[in-house]
C-alpha cells in the first residue's frame, strides 16, 4: 500500500471540484506538491488528484473555499480510475484545516510524501541524463492495483536503479508532484 502525507494548498484546487457526498465525504480535484517544486515547475506539469476527505458531515466547512487555507492530511494512494486522477483517500481524523495558526503542523508538513513498498514492473535508464531515469513500482495489495514511478534525481540514486530488476521488491520514499510523463505519478526518490 502506497502512503502519502503533505499539505494542499486550496489555491492550487479546482474549486469547482469541492463538493460534499451523502457517506461524509469530501471531494476535490488538486495538486499535492512541496513548495519548492511548485515554485520551479510550470502548474501543467505538476501531478493532480482527486482527494477524499472523510468527515463527520458531507457539507465542506466554509473556509475549505479560501485560497489561503491549506489542508494537512496523511492518506493512502491508489490507481486512477477509469483515466482518472490517482486518488487520495483521507480518514476522518487523519485531516486538518490550516488558516495560519499552527506553524508547528506548517514546519512538519512542509514537504509532500509518498512512501511505500512494492514490485519492480519496469526499470528505465539513461545515463545521460539522469533524471529521464525512473522505475515503476506496482503497489502489493492485488485489490489496489496502483503503480507510481520513482525518478532519479542524481547519480548516486542512478547507480542504485542499474541493479534493480523486474519482480524485485522496494521500499521507498519521497516527494511527490512532478508529473513528466502523462498519467502516471511520479515522485523524487530519496
Amino acid at each position: 500500500m502506497f502512503e502519502i502525507s503533505g499539505n494542499l494548498h486550496i489555491s492550487l484546487v479546482d474549486i469547482t471540484s469541492i463538493h460534499g457526498s451523502l457517506d461524509n465525504t469530501i471531494h476535490l480535484t488538486t495538486v499535492i506538491s512541496s513548495n519548492d517544486i511548485v515554485q520551479h515547475i510550470p502548474y501543467s506539469e505538476l501531478s493532480k488528484f482527486h482527494v477524499i476527505l472523510k468527515s463527520c458531515s458531507p457539507d465542506p466547512p466554509p473556509f475549505i473555499y479560501n485560497p489561503e487555507t491549506q489542508i494537512f492530511f496523511t492518506g493512502y494512494l491508489t490507481a486512477s480510475t477509469f483515466g482518472g486522477y490517482p486518488e487520495v483517500t483521507v480518514g476522518e481524523g487523519k485531516w486538518v484545516l490550516h488558516q495560519g495558526q499552527s506553524f508547528e503542523l506548517v514546519e512538519e508538513f512542509h514537504k509532500a510524501r509518498v512512501w511505500g513498498s512494492g514490485y519492480v514492473v519496469k526499470v528505465n535508464y539513461n545515463w545521460t541524463a539522469c533524471r529521464q531515469s525512473y522505475v515503476t513500482v506496482q503497489d502489493a495489495l492485488p485489490k489496489k492495483g496502483a503503480s507510481i514511478r520513482l525518478l532519479a534525481w542524481d547519480s548516486e540514486l542512478l547507480g542504485k536503479m542499474c541493479q534493480l530488476q523486474r519482480g524485485d521488491w522496494i521500499k521507498f520514499g519521497g516527494k511527490a508532484g512532478i508529473e513528466s510523463y502523462k498519467d502516471a505519478h511520479i515522485v523524487e526518490t530519496t
